[in-house]
């Protein structure tokens, strides 16, 4: 019988499956880069740190317009209201919409 090194013993690194800035899911890899299918986004591995670009070239953005004033409470508990931009992912995506804000009135 042979003897068994410490070394095939220990464990391998697990990296996990990278998600979506957006919609949380798992992405596909295709061997270039990684592929959102429901938010139709794609990075690829030497641009992971930078904007998706769009699956398809041709695509246009969704456009879904956001609302022209969001109330929220900030951390001195006091309203603060926003504008939500309209949606920038490719029309047809599957995902939930995305709409960034912008402050347009300080809390009071």
């Amino acid at each position: 019988m042979s003897e068994v090194k410490p070394a095939v013993l220990l464990p391998t690194v697990y990296v996990p499956t990278p998600e979506c800035g957006h919609c949380y899911g798992s992405l596909e890899d295709d061997g270039d880069g990684y592929r959102c299918e429901p938010c139709g986004l794609y990075w690829s591995y030497d641009s992971m740190d930078e904007p998706a670009e769009y699956l398809d070239d041709d695509a246009e953005p969704c456009g879904k317009s956001g609302r022209d004033r969001v109330a929220m409470p900030n951390d001195k508990n006091e309203t603060v209201y926003y504008r939500e931009h309209p949606c920038p992912l490719p029309e047809g995506h599957r995902s939930q919409h995305l709409h960034e804000f912008d402050l347009i009135e300080e809390g009071s």
